[in-house]
Formats: structure tokens, C-alpha cells, sequence
């Protein structure tokens, strides 16, 4: 299995999500975006529809963050998320236990999106993440509606974009149950919310979100 894995590495090497270099197979970043990708561990406050909630955030989006990103969304670059998620793990451990949850689900794309993309970018960024905390991964949440992209509007518009756009599964059952939900990237705070709102609805005693990069938001 080695020499596979060995022979595997020398054809398809791993590299930084952040710039593109080689690395070693089981490090998330390389030395030189440490430096310069100061980890943040931000943590926003946000209510959301009278639902209030915090979201734990590993980087500023910005610079090679959202170069990174943008490639992980829109190029194919699928592999990332096993390192992203290990950026995720970091930052979430400093803040809480594994056995603190007992499931993490993601923000859904509508089935347009999941189409036109091929892959849900925040359902395999949970998938990993559950795979290596041992959080059981469920999916929770369906979009229902194929919104405007929230980056295209402004901070009013998007308050009400993301209203009634999710639901929860016929096969979701949440009983007292605490839920991490991930996603790549938070700006207003008003996707996550949403979800937020739809999970507690449905009974979720408490739901915390946790998203790779932060970014700011403008009025516009």
C-alpha cells in the first residue's frame, strides 16, 4: 500500500490549496502561507430572523484565502477540502470538544447549482471534517429555491434572499440534538442564519456555524 501511495504522490502530488505548491502529504498548508495566512479564529455574532448564533471562522477572506476558495468552488479543485478541513479542525478545537456535537451538517446548493458545479463544495468540506472528528455527518438541510448568489447583492438584499429558500429533510430528526453546521465562507451572516433558524425549528437544541474564511460586509 506504501509503494502505491509513494508512486500515487509522485504523479499527483499534494499541494498548498493557498498557492499551488508541492507539500507533504499530511500538512494542510505549506511554511510560507502559515506565515503569511495568519490563522484568526474569528468569532461574529449574528440574529438572524430573532435566531441568534455565533460562527467560528479560521481566516480573513482574503488574498490567497479566496484565491484558494474560488478554485475550491468554481475549478474542480475538490481535493482541498480534506485540507481545509483540517484548517476547521485547528480552529474548532480551541473552542470546544468533538463530543460536544452530535452531528455536523453543511449549508446546501439548490440542485441547479449542484448541476451546473457537480459537487456540493460545503457538503464535502463537512464530509471531511466528519471524517476525521468522528462528528457524525447528517444531511439535515435541502435549498429549495435557487436564489440570487448573496455575493451579487447588498447588505438589505440579502436579508431577505435567503428567506424560506431552506427546509429540513422528511428524514431529519433533531430532538435535542446539537449541530455544527460548515460552510466555506460567511459574510453576512444571513445564509448561515437561515439554516440556523430552519435546524432550531426543527428542534435542534443548539446549532454553531463554522466557515473556512470570513468576509466583510459592505453597504452598497
Amino acid at each position: 500500500m506504501k509503494i502505491f501511495f509513494d508512486f500515487f504522490q509522485i504523479f499527483f502530488p499534494t499541494r498548498c490549496p493557498y498557492c499551488e505548491k508541492i507539500i507533504i502529504s499530511d500538512r494542510n498548508m505549506c511554511n510560507v502561507c502559515v506565515e503569511k495566512i495568519l490563522s484568526k479564529d474569528l468569532i461574529r455574532g449574528f440574529k438572524i430572523r430573532n435566531c441568534n448564533f455565533l460562527c467560528l471562522s479560521s481566516f480573513l477572506y482574503n488574498n490567497r484565502v479566496k484565491e484558494a476558495v474560488w478554485r475550491y468552488k468554481f475549478s474542480g479543485k475538490k481535493d482541498y477540502a480534506k485540507s481545509f478541513a483540517k484548517n476547521l479542525i485547528v480552529s474548532f478545537s480551541t473552542k470546544f470538544s468533538f463530543s460536544d456535537f452530535d452531528f455536523v451538517t453543511n449549508v446546501p446548493i439548490s440542485k441547479k447549482r449542484l448541476k451546473e458545479r457537480g459537487y456540493d463544495q460545503a457538503k464535502i468540506l463537512a464530509q471531511e471534517f466528519s471524517a476525521i472528528t468522528q462528528i457524525r455527518y447528517k444531511d439535515f438541510l435541502k435549498k429549495d429555491i435557487d436564489n440570487m448568489p448573496q455575493h451579487t447583492l447588498n447588505v438589505t438584499e440579502r436579508k431577505t434572499n435567503t428567506r424560506d429558500v431552506y427546509s429540513l429533510k422528511t428524514s431529519a430528526i433533531l430532538n435535542g440534538r446539537k449541530i455544527l453546521i460548515v460552510d466555506d465562507v460567511v459574510t453576512s451572516g444571513n445564509t448561515f442564519g437561515e439554516c440556523v433558524f430552519v435546524l432550531k425549528k426543527g428542534g435542534a437544541s443548539f446549532v454553531f456555524a463554522l466557515s473556512l474564511a470570513s468576509a466583510r460586509c459592505v453597504e452598497v
